[in-house]
């Protein structure tokens, strides 16, 4: 069995008709996949795709950037209460909302989720405003781990978790197997999944930050984007993991 770790935006959704070859695709094989999103989506977003962006159910999801689990089932999204306890030992939400009070050029992406703060930021002050925090975290002793995505999205997260993390995590909970395990993703917040795992598919939209964490490494490089990129490198892996 083969276990695809999948983000989501920009990934899986892109190309609706690519979404639905692929649909068919692992519907036609169900009984040969593992089907885990990983996405910075929070769990209402996560059901939104679900019910009108054309993903299908999956097995698992691990959401907010990593810093939530769930496991499906009956179509319901069941939370990892073992995970969240790990990793909020030494989360505290406060600290880094009142530290981002420091930090000139940020806007609220107005959600409230438990364990990850999130801003809009400039492209052109990314870096800067990344070294801006992990000073203020360093002089405050704050625990949490910065990832800045098209460089227009920042996400803080506990330090000990991401999108890697929650999947190795996930995949031993699961009892499944890392080297049947195959990650897909397209930006700088799945560069961690590609870390995590051997087999990988980066889509041929893919950022360039992505692109460049994965270079000279054994990854499948898609010629095709978007979900139409997933297939292209999920077939590959069907023969190959055979």
């Amino acid at each position: 069995m083969i276990t695809l770790i999948s983000d989501v935006d920009g990934t899986l959704l892109g190309d609706p008709a690519a979404l639905n070859e692929l649909n068919e695709y692992i519907a036609g094989h169900r009984d040969y996949f593992h089907l885990i999103y990983a996405t910075g989506r929070d769990v209402t977003e996560m059901n939104r795709g679900i019910f009108t962006e054309g993903l299908i159910m999956p097995d698992a999801a691990i959401l907010s950037t990593g810093s939530e689990i769930y496991t499906v089932e009956s179509g319901a999204f069941l939370p990892d209460v073992q995970w969240e306890s790990i990793i909020s030992a030494s989360w505290d939400k406060n600290k880094v909302e009142e530290a981002a009070k420091q930090v000139q050029g940020l806007m609220t992406q107005g959600k409230s989720e438990k364990l990850k703060v999130s801003y809009f930021i400039d492209p052109s002050a990314a870096e800067q405003i990344r070294c801006r925090f992990r000073k203020l975290f360093k002089e405050q002793g704050i625990k949490a781990k910065i990832i800045i995505s098209h460089e227009k999205y920042l996400d803080i997260i506990p330090e000990n978790c991401d999108k890697g993390k929650a999947a190795e995590f996930l995949i031993k909970k699961l009892d499944m197997s890392s080297d049947s395990s195959v990650v897909a993703g397209d930006s700088e917040n799945d560069t961690d999944l590609f870390e995590s795992f051997y087999h990988g598919i980066v889509v041929g939209n893919a950022r360039h930050g992505l692109r460049l964490s994965t270079q000279n490494r054994d990854f499948y490089m898609a010629g095709t984007d978007y979900a139409a990129g997933v297939l292209e490198g999920l077939k590959y892996y069907m023969q190959r993991l055979k």
